[in-house]
């Protein structure tokens, strides 16, 4: 599991390489750049998130979208 922080230092992404998306802190999701980047401008509220997304993840990454909507 990779946890990047922004320069405000309050967001933090980790990225689900599962279905090529970050999650924040926050509860939101982003995709992801084909640099690897997150791309903060897309951001999606993870209660929004289509079925077929959620379905997609990894058994890690689905522990790790628990935790961050915990």
């Amino acid at each position: 599991m990779k946890t990047t922080e922004t320069k405000d230092s309050k967001t933090k992404f980790t990225k689900l390489e599962s279905v090529g998306s970050a999650i924040s802190n926050f509860g939101f999701i982003y995709p992801l750049n084909a640099d690897g980047s997150v791309d903060a401008a897309c951001q999606i509220d993870v209660a929004d998130a289509s079925d077929e997304w959620l379905e997609s993840l990894s058994k890690g990454d689905k522990a790790i979208v628990k935790k961050a909507t915990a």
